[in-house]
């Protein structure tokens, strides 16, 4: 009978706890860490501060950049990004003609090498393939040339090379076999993060040489790459804003039709030149973040620091800030940059996508093992970007011998509720106990991910089980 009373007033406890949460629900912004939940465990969890490895966002190596010399090669076969935290993705971002120096043949190996040795440490990959480098032997193969593709030569830094004429049919028919046999290979890879829309301009950022070109031009080259990766975010460049026009279009009419087709944004120019505003187009990136993952690039860091616009790094992370970035680049030896911006790496892991703090938790001293479990939390998003997967909160129960003994998904609340910007989010629930579970003492751990309660994401919270579940307390179950 006692406990029957404990239960009731622990209800009716919490139930106002529930009227709370959807009221601030409704409106997405809550302060909630001082909720009484009645005769209860409260825990109230602390941001550990580790640089979190989730998908959708993190650092992005650059190991091929435009050349197959690249920023990779040179560390070496052993190299993998483990030292570097927050490390995600190595970016394979090379011409066309390394990957087809002749017609129907590939040199596939080029990429297969450093998408298994990343892979094997845990990182995924990313492509961009670029068809004008202003380099003569780098670009669109010669192959594709010499079959009657027009083009024009120019003069970039100094040197003559080949752009193609990207309207040219001959030209489009070529790279679209060409990209069509890249997505058969890669395009349902699991761990293919994106695939920037790079066959535009020189060194693949959509600024042509030779001539300006229209709407239409860009639609085709998005197109075509639509067609060859159908289920793999797509990544378009703010400079596309400045060369893609239409007589009385916006100005922003290029990304806003990239936008309508799926894809996301990235700026190339960041940390480029010492004026913070020159090709800063944080605006530009406004109505992508909340969609998808912004991606962030900044200069050759030897430049940068060469150019004076590097200084202390804040301005790469300001521009976290004001891109609400998911995705920032490492445009350097990876190892001598972590070694001379570790605070900045570190600050800027703490902010990078999107980062999901369990901030209080609260469940039944006890409850009995044939009924529910009534739990509490709130959470908040102390990242820069929103989580646009469906994911879910697990309560699991292990038993003294460490099985698990229940799995219980709170499926009534989805973890992309949780904005960005710090706001809190407190919620209540009974959980359904499953049959058969024996009275005595559990260890609770949570974890975010699937409907089955598959973990998936990274939490900064200490007490990871080695499975992204973390040790919360424990229950008593009578």
């Amino acid at each position: 009978m006692k406990g029957l009373v404990f239960n009731h007033c622990l209800m009716k406890t919490m139930s106002v706890l529930l009227v709370l949460s959807e009221v601030l629900l409704a409106g997405h912004s809550a302060k909630a860490q001082n909720i009484p939940i009645g005769d209860a465990v409260e825990v109230r969890p602390v941001d550990n501060g580790t640089a979190l490895e989730n998908p959708d966002m993190g650092w992005v190596f650059h190991h091929y950049d435009n050349s197959i010399g690249g920023y990779g090669p040179p560390l070496g076969s052993a190299y993998d990004g483990h030292e570097f935290p927050g490390l995600t993705v190595a970016y394979l971002r090379l011409a066309w003609s390394h990957l087809e120096p002749k017609e129907g043949r590939f040199n596939w190996s080029i990429l297969d090498t450093p998408i298994q040795r990343y892979g094997a440490a845990g990182k995924k990959f990313a492509f961009r393939f670029t068809v004008f480098e202003g380099d003569p032997k780098q670009g669109t193969p010669e192959w594709v040339r010499a079959s009657g593709a027009r083009g024009t030569m120019v003069k970039t830094y100094g040197v003559e090379s080949w752009e193609p004429d990207y309207d040219d049919p001959i030209f489009l028919g070529h790279l679209k076999r060409f990209l069509d046999e890249v997505g058969k290979r890669y395009g349902s890879n699991p761990n293919l993060a994106f695939v920037d829309v790079g066959t535009l301009g020189i060194w693949g950022e959509g600024h042509p040489i030779a001539r300006n070109y229209g709407l239409a031009t860009l639609r085709r080259h998005i197109e075509l790459h639509q067609q060859a990766f159908p289920n793999v975010l797509l990544v378009g460049n703010d400079d596309w804003a400045t060369w893609f026009h239409d007589e009385g279009k916006s100005k922003t009419a290029a990304l806003d039709m990239a936008r309508e087709l799926g894809l996301t944004f990235r700026d190339d120019s960041l940390c480029v030149y010492p004026d913070p505003k020159t090709n800063y187009s944080a605006p530009l990136a406004q109505p992508f973040w909340p969609l998808h993952p912004v991606i962030l690039e900044m200069g050759h860091y030897a430049m940068a620091r060469e150019n004076n616009a590097w200084g202390d790094g804040s301005r790469y992370l300001q521009a976290v800030e004001d891109y609400h970035g998911s995705y920032i680049s490492i445009h350097a030896n990876p190892i001598e940059f972590l070694k001379e911006n570790a605070d900045l790496v570190r600050r800027i892991n703490l902010r990078l996508g999107y980062r999901l703090n369990l901030v209080w938790a609260a469940w039944q001293k006890g409850a009995r093992h044939d009924s529910e479990l009534v739990v509490g939390y709130s959470w908040r998003n102390a990242g820069v970007a929103p989580y646009l997967k469906d994911r879910y909160m697990t309560w699991s129960l292990f038993d003294t011998e460490g099985n698990l003994c229940a799995t219980l998904i709170d499926d009534r609340f989805n973890m992309n509720l949780v904005e960005p910007g710090g706001k809190l989010i407190p919620i209540q629930h009974a959980l359904t106990l499953p049959p058969g579970l024996k009275s005595g003492e559990y260890e609770i751990r949570v974890s975010v991910g699937d409907l089955d309660g598959t973990p998936r994401l990274q939490l900064p919270l200490d007490g990871d089980d080695g499975h992204h579940r973390y040790r919360l307390g424990k229950v008593t179950l009578d």
